[in-house]
This record gives C-alpha cells, sequence and structure tokens, in this order.
C-alpha cells in the first residue's frame, strides 16, 4: 500500500496571506507572510547562492569593502517581483564585479545582456 501525500511546492514568497475563516462562532486566524518577510527571505536566499557562485565570477579578488562588489545584473528586487527562481538571479551569467559607486547607482535598475537574456525571456 502507498501513501500518496499532496506537497505544495508553491515558493513561499509567492503565497497570498491567508483570509479569516469563521466556523460556528469560532475564528480561526491563520498567520500570513508579510511582503517584508517574503523579500527578505528571497534576497537571503539568493545571496547564500550567490556566495556559492562567487569562486567563478572573473576578478572576485578585486573584492573588497569599500572598492568593488558583486552585482546581480538583474536586480534581486526585479527578480522578487516577476517572480523569477532565486537560483536564475544567483546564476553565474547574472553576476560580475563593479565598482562600488557604480553598484549604488545602480541600485535596482535590470542590466541585460547576451549572457543574462534567457533569465527573463
Amino acid at each position: 500500500m502507498s501513501l500518496k501525500r499532496k506537497v505544495d511546492l508553491t515558493p513561499i514568497w509567492d503565497k497570498a496571506p491567508l483570509k479569516r475563516r469563521v466556523k460556528t462562532n469560532v475564528v480561526v486566524i491563520k498567520p500570513a507572510i508579510s511582503y517584508k518577510k517574503s523579500f527578505s527571505m528571497y534576497k537571503r536566499l539568493v545571496w547564500r547562492l550567490t556566495e556559492l557562485n562567487s569562486c567563478h565570477i572573473i576578478d572576485i579578488d578585486k573584492r573588497s569593502f569599500r572598492q568593488y562588489d558583486i552585482d546581480h545584473k538583474i536586480s534581486i528586487y526585479y527578480g522578487f517581483k516577476n517572480n523569477i527562481l532565486p537560483w536564475c538571479i544567483a546564476h553565474i551569467s547574472n553576476l560580475r564585479m563593479l565598482d562600488n559607486k557604480s553598484n549604488l547607482i545602480k541600485s535596482t535598475n535590470v542590466f541585460i545582456d547576451d549572457d543574462n537574456k534567457w533569465i527573463i525571456d
């Protein structure tokens, strides 16, 4: 006899907040994950995956606190808003080294080239 269980594979940041259900004079409130918390979970996961791929980035040895930084060509925020999987945003084709000032100016803007075009297609 095999036991089959339904598994929900929807990412936690993609789920809508649950609403109140009333059952015969008993109010059941299920906790919902806030938008802010779900974005921080997404961002944390992307950065963990990015650190795993960082050894493959060209000029990674230039990385320092105030000079060069890892840049996501397609920003983490854009990936979250458009439901792009975290490992696509953390993929090596979406990473580059950029000086700190330029990275701060770029902010949440998106830089698309031939290497990372597949992510948004």
